[in-house]
């Protein structure tokens, strides 16, 4: 089970870091505020190397880009 979860870097989620996690948590907050996003970091995170997972997050997203060397850059921010 998570204690923390730290983001850097992914999608509008520059520098976050989230404490004090228990088994049941309740994520809120406006819209467009990062609430998908840090799930989408946790599911980013349990990956580990399988790049299967990015393309169903991609396909998740409804994103039907073609691969090529930038497809993946849109998922994190300062590229």
């Amino acid at each position: 089970m998570l204690r923390s979860f730290t983001v850097k870097n992914f999608r509008c989620l520059e520098d976050f870091e989230i404490r004090n996690l228990t088994r049941v948590n309740l994520i809120v907050g406006d819209n467009n505020s990062g609430k998908t996003a840090l799930l989408e970091a946790m599911y980013v995170n349990r990956l580990g190397d399988r790049v299967e997972g990015l393309l169903d997050l991609k396909a998740f997203r409804n994103d039907r880009g073609t691969p090529n060397e930038t497809y993946w850059l849109d998922l994190f921010t300062g590229r």
